[in-house]
């Protein structure tokens, strides 16, 4: 015999386990003072992208002043951690005007090293376009041996007479920044200069400004072991700044918390077809 005390009973516990990560999506948000994860994980088709739809919706509900970053790994390839802190970049820009100087002047030193002779346009996924001045640094030390180009950008940099905001922040800060980046000749280690500088730039602007940033990333059981590496970095790189991340993935991550990231996991399970239309409303 067909219970349906129990079917409804059923149907009720499973769509309350959707409103449990919807709870504590908001709680954190709203009490955001530590870098935290929250991932929802579970089968493919199950409804993750959905629920990390919903959430970014409801973040500017639960806080206005919050800035939102998706990414969807399934889409989004990057080949090196260069790649993909441009491409988050590039979506922080297309909602918040900001500068990203340190980082810029270490990604226009790094492209210099691995793409010699190219300059980094926007439309080749580099992070400059013409009129920004690292731009015409590149283009005046195109064949330059690498081991003179801060002498020749701070010459160059010298003689450039509008006092800009990019040229206040190169005489206060740009120019000991560059000597000092110049004396790196790792690849490794520079791409840990651009995590540095990256996390520096962005957490003080938004510091400044007051405003939260959430990060979402779905997809991210696509994520190969050396970029989920760098990804990882990145999220543990937020100490002072509490930034917080929303991952959808068909794995658990199986993180530890730490003193600069708290990680906590929700698996997301099946829902009833009533609850599935209720969902979506």
């Amino acid at each position: 015999m067909y219970d349906i005390d129990s079917f409804v009973k059923t149907a009720t516990r499973q769509f309350t386990d959707r409103q449990k990560p919807r709870a504590l999506f908001e709680d954190s948000i709203k009490n955001l003072t530590q870098s935290k994860c929250i991932s929802y994980y579970g089968i493919g088709g199950i409804g993750k992208t959905r629920l990390l739809s919903k959430l970014m919706q409801e973040a500017q509900t639960h806080a206005p002043n919050s800035l939102c970053i998706s990414i969807d790994f399934e889409e989004s390839y990057f080949r090196n951690i260069g790649e993909f802190l441009n491409t988050l970049k590039s979506q922080i820009l297309k909602h918040e005007k900001m500068d990203f100087y340190g980082f810029d002047l270490a990604y226009a030193i790094y492209w210099a090293r691995i793409q010699p002779g190219e300059i980094p346009f926007e439309k080749s996924n580099g992070p400059l376009q013409e009129g920004h001045i690292l731009f015409d640094i590149i283009q005046y030390l195109e064949g330059i041996p690498y081991a003179q180009i801060i002498p020749k950008a701070i010459n160059l940099m010298s003689k450039i007479p509008q006092q800009t905001k990019a040229m206040t922040w190169w005489n206060t800060t740009g120019k000991v920044l560059a000597t000092q980046i110049s004396v790196i000749h790792d690849i490794q280690a520079l791409r840990d200069i651009l995590l540095d500088l990256w996390v520096n730039d962005v957490t003080t602007h938004f510091q400044k400004q007051g405003k939260k940033i959430v990060f979402f990333f779905d997809s991210f059981e696509s994520v190969d072991l050396n970029r989920l590496t760098r990804v990882k970095t990145l999220m543990y790189k937020f100490p002072s700044f509490p930034v917080l991340f929303i991952v959808g993935s068909q794995n658990k991550l199986n993180w530890e918390s730490s003193d600069e990231l708290i990680v906590d996991e929700h698996i997301v399970g099946e829902l009833s077809a009533k609850d599935i239309r209720s969902f979506l409303e």
